[in-house]
């Protein structure tokens, strides 16, 4: 014969019922909160490792939208592997010893021309980095507040073209002593900064 419990008996069951309930449901958040912290930790490490690309006897690994050059005594970081550029015709004669510890000028007059500037210059080993104008830019009200300067200094000068008749005319990048010219469409142009770079570390 069941024994008849009290009502004092029965809220305390389902007392120890309701908390062993509760005790359950915060082990299972705790758990599955743990398990997608790991989880997304394990994600996160290999999105950090990213893809990797070899270029000759160079590495890439991709993080963040940009490559990251790998186990070499120089760091470079760019948008565009050297496989994607290696058809802008290129002309220079240049090493990262002209530009280390030096002061750099750059003639980028528009945004686009300095969007690649900027790519260019966070890459180099050098002492300064300034926007200038050339000599023939003097009287440009772009140049009002910048510096003139001649290809006695080192002077990295982009120019964005246009196209004419869809024929695009001296696309590349090209040295007349001390300055570095790159013509390309604004399409191009960050492809084109990171040729030069390219050429100057000796990877292409």
């Amino acid at each position: 014969m069941k024994r008849i419990e009290t009502k004092a008996e029965r809220e305390k069951k389902q007392r120890r019922n309701q908390i062993v309930v509760g005790v359950i449901l915060v082990a299972i958040m705790v758990l599955s909160t743990a398990g997608y912290s790991i989880m997304d930790r394990s994600a996160r490490q290999q999105q950090g490792r990213g893809e990797r690309k070899q270029y000759n006897n160079f590495e890439f690994a991709s993080s963040g939208g940009l490559w990251q050059l790998q186990n070499q005594n120089f760091g470079l970081v760019v948008r565009y592997l050297p496989q994607d550029v290696e058809n802008i015709s290129y002309s220079a004669k240049l090493s990262q010893n002209l530009f280390s510890g030096r002061e750099i000028y750059f003639v980028a007059l528009n945004d686009e021309t300095k969007i690649a500037a900027n790519e260019i210059a966070r890459n180099l080993p050098a002492l300064r980095v300034q926007l200038a104008c050339l000599e023939e830019q003097a009287n440009l009200a772009e140049c009002a507040d910048l510096p003139v300067k001649t290809c006695w200094d080192i002077l990295i000068v982009i120019n964005e073209k246009k196209f004419n008749n869809a024929t695009l005319v001296n696309e590349g990048i090209y040295q007349d002593e001390n300055c570095i010219y790159i013509d390309s469409t604004a399409k191009n142009l960050i492809r084109a900064a990171d040729r030069l770079l390219f050429g100057i570390y000796g990877i292409i």
